[in-house]
């Protein structure tokens, strides 16, 4: 049969209870872009000698179109990364004064995503001397918007937290149904607007509402105050009997005690983009050799002395790096190989934490994360990955042209984003923290830790496709829902219950 979503029609070959058998939606045009031609290329064919010519604004040519501009911003950041990976610092701070005269806060896609990762990159060379990088971060001031109006304007922006939060709500309403006694625990850093959105559906259903409690896990306990004056507003206007339990705690130091669970009540838990914090265990181990996360000692001789940016960009890549498709390749390789050998990939804090939740007996607890490999050991691959991820982000966050959308931009894509690739890029051990992974290591993790995966229903399929526009990709894998930008995976969900 088939179905309508917001003026496009997409095919379903499958039954109702096996909804993501042959199911797609429907495909959009890929304009070209030198983000899109970049998943096409690999690092030697960008910094290939045939490819490179003296760059054009060197030469007197101030204006150079999109795509010509995001072409050379791509070779420009792979050649300063694989000189940061090499440790020459004569070419890095070459490569950093060219993107500096090309890349943009406020221009187009590509010039805004390379101005994060310069700044990374170079932030990531300044940390290998903690004098320097101490000095120069002295008076570093907080942002004029805290970290909560930022992701009120990334809701409003794009569908992605709009979708995450519906798909919550929606499992969390269909495993609660008949239950009196409600109790949800979020991991999310505490956004009131998620749970307004789930009282209005409690209100509503048969039966009347149940009795909910919500347990708040946050570190800020501003927004824990805020969550919790908001929620009660909301729930004295619907009517529902309500409490509101803060705990004010980092999800490493959060006890089972603490959530305070009580005999009849049904759990459910909701974690959005909280889980991959928890992924350092191995490199925090104390009785683990550490590697010096700075930079490489400054190669010296006759090669690397007096480098122009035409012999630069016109030097094959260090070590003949892989395509990203190659990397991508090699990463799915591993990952097998790991499954295979250990059934799922182990790390002892996410572990623990993981089975401390379980033990809460959750009927449901669904799970968002990044669907992306952030969190591998080598940098060069985890540089490539990052570009294509954070190139498909800000290709998506387009802007109506008002000037009050173009500022909401440069606030999420500066304070959050930008942060977010500050810390892949710039930051190792157990300073790292953006640890985003592909879906089939959560499957395997959570499976791991004892949990029973939940499909997706396919009513919550219909409900996340009319939160997107055509330029969006939802599908699904193993019974769990993929977000993507045209043809990049950027957001997966996925359900569970306790064993």
């Amino acid at each position: 049969m088939k179905f309508r979503f917001g003026g496009e029609e997409g095919r379903w070959n499958g039954s109702p209870q096996s909804p993501w058998e042959g199911w797609s939606s429907p495909s959009s045009g890929d304009p070209a872009s030198p983000l899109t031609a970049f998943s096409a290329m690999s690092l030697t064919s960008i910094l290939s000698p045939k490819s490179t010519l003296t760059p054009p604004w060197l030469q007197g040519q101030r204006e150079l179109g999109s795509e010509d501009r995001g072409l050379w911003l791509i070779k420009l950041l792979l050649a300063c990364a694989n000189c940061v990976s090499a440790g020459h610092m004569e070419n890095t701070n070459l490569c950093l004064e060219q993107l500096s005269l090309l890349a943009s806060p406020t221009g187009d896609p590509m010039q805004r995503v390379a101005t994060y990762f310069m700044e990374a990159l170079a932030a990531r060379i300044t940390k290998a001397w903690p004098g320097l990088h101490k000095a120069l971060n002295c008076t570093h001031l907080p942002p004029p918007v805290d970290r909560f109006s930022v992701r009120q304007m990334l809701f409003n922006l794009c569908p992605f937290l709009k979708v995450s939060y519906a798909a919550v709500n929606h499992s969390i309403m269909e495993a609660m149904e008949g239950e009196d006694f409600v109790h949800i625990i979020d991991l999310n850093d505490c956004e009131p607007i998620q749970w307004a959105w789930l009282m209005h559906s409690l209100a509503a259903r048969n039966g009347g509402p149940p009795n909910l409690r919500i347990t708040a896990v946050s570190e800020h306990r501003q927004a824990l105050d805020r969550t919790a004056r908001v929620l009660a507003e909301e729930a004295d206007k619907l009517n529902i009997p309500f409490q509101f339990h803060p705990v004010h705690s980092t999800l490493d130091h959060l006890e089972a005690e603490e959530l305070k669970v009580k005999i009849g009540e049904a759990v459910a838990i909701s974690s959005v983009l909280q889980l991959h914090t928890l992924l350092a265990e191995e490199e925090n181990d104390p009785t683990r050799p550490q590697k010096r996360p700075g930079w490489p000692p400054v190669r010296s001789g006759p090669r690397f002395q007096n480098t122009t940016l035409d012999d630069l960009l016109k030097s094959e890549p260090r070590s003949n790096l892989p395509s990203p498709s190659q990397i991508e390749e090699a990463i799915v390789r591993k990952a097998a190989a790991a499954a295979a050998a250990a059934g799922s990939p182990r790390c002892p804090r996410i572990d623990r934490f993981l089975d401390m939740l379980r033990g809460r007996s959750p009927k449901i607890m669904v799970v968002v994360e990044q669907d992306s490999n952030h969190n591998g050991a080598l940098f060069m691959e985890r540089f490539v990955e990052a570009m294509h991820y954070y190139g498909a982000v800000f290709d998506s966050l387009a802007s109506d042209g008002s000037q009050q959308r173009s500022m909401e931009r440069l606030a999420v894509e500066k304070y959050l984003f930008g942060e977010e690739i500050k810390d892949i890029v710039a930051c190792e051990g157990g300073e790292r923290k953006e640890r985003h992974e592909k879906l089939d290591k959560w499957l395997r993790r959570m499976e791991g830790a004892g949990f029973v995966r939940v499909p997706v229903s396919y009513e919550t399929v219909l409900q996340a496709k009319g939160l997107i526009n055509d330029a969006y990709r939802l599908g699904g894998d193993h019974g769990c829902l993929v977000l993507g930008w045209q043809e990049m995976s950027l957001f997966s969900i996925s359900a569970w219950r306790s064993s």
